[in-house]
């Protein structure tokens, strides 16, 4: 016998989600351009190396948008899932823009670190400070949403990437002004790009594992199996799957043998329900005395 269980309501959450992004970008694109012009001006890389940072999270944050309005889409005959895995995508492609960006970054910076240049300190430590109330800004806007939905996190985590980034920049601009030592714009730029592939290996993880149907992090398989196991009347549990078909929104299929059905799988969504978040699960039992 089969049952199927389903709950999904995120149209609203969506509305608000990319109501904050879009704020979000907003900021990046006049704080992009207003770095790009002093960092040229100021002849610093690692003020460049930022408003490039910026130019990618305003791609990202325009992709996250696209993608997530098009997870809004309803479900259809050909996608019975409906399309929320575009935000898996968009996240994705987010995340791998970065490390591009990183090589990028650390490519310039070992050549400046041969070949120094003279930069303008005060004007990076004047802009870099204003860069700071930006992400702060960003952060501000996008916290309350980032650990509900992949695409808002990996835009956080550009943002995080961003203010990291500031903070670097501002203390290159103090201590060239202090010492004239330019050779701290470069070296600065490459601590820069480390915390951004570090602060986005874990996005692109989440969202391979997904892509790959993998269980979710927060769930054991094998937990969730021993919790079915406890349920009275069950005697065996088969071909179990649990994936995640886009942010906070976990699947599970399996196979029980009880000794009765309609109460088992009464009992069964209820503890997945309630222990694990799970919505959507399709159950088949089979009657114990039918097989013997």
């Amino acid at each position: 016998m089969n049952c199927h269980f389903e709950i999904h309501s995120f149209e609203e959450k969506g509305i608000k989600e990319r109501g904050a992004l879009k704020i979000a970008l907003f900021i990046a694109i006049i704080f992009m351009l207003l770095e790009f012009l002093f960092g040229y001006l100021a002849n610093s890389l690692a003020l460049i190396s930022d408003a490039l940072h910026m130019f990618t999270d305003v791609g990202a944050f325009l992709l996250s948008i696209i993608a997530m309005k098009i997870g809004l889409r309803p479900k259809n005959a050909k996608m019975t899932f409906g399309y929320r895995r575009a935000e898996i995508l968009g996240a994705l492609a987010s995340s791998i823009t970065l490390w591009i960006l990183c090589i990028i970054i650390v490519y310039e910076a070992i050549t400046r670190m041969f070949h120094p240049e003279e930069v303008k300190g005060l004007m990076v430590f004047i802009v870099a400070t204003i860069g700071l109330l930006a992400n702060i800004a960003m952060m501000k806007v996008l916290h309350a949403h980032h650990k509900e939905n992949l695409n808002v996190k990996a835009a956080f985590l550009h943002v995080i990437g961003d203010l990291l980034g500031s903070i670097g920049v501002i203390a290159s601009g103090i201590i060239i002004m202090w010492t004239g030592y330019d050779i701290v714009d470069p070296i600065i730029s490459i601590l820069f790009a480390a915390t951004i592939l570090f602060t986005s290996a874990k996005i692109i993880k989440q969202t391979t594992t997904i892509l790959m149907e993998g269980a979710p992090e927060e769930i054991n398989p094998e937990e969730v199996e021993k919790e079915f196991l406890n349920l009275p009347g069950v005697r065996a549990v088969f071909d179990l799957h649990i994936w995640t078909v886009a942010q906070g929104q976990n699947s599970l299929s399996c196979h029980l043998r009880a000794d009765e059905i309609s109460p088992t799988l009464k009992r069964a969504h209820s503890m997945l329900k309630e222990k694990y978040n799970i919505h959507h699960a399709t159950l088949e039992v089979d009657l114990l005395e039918t097989i013997q």
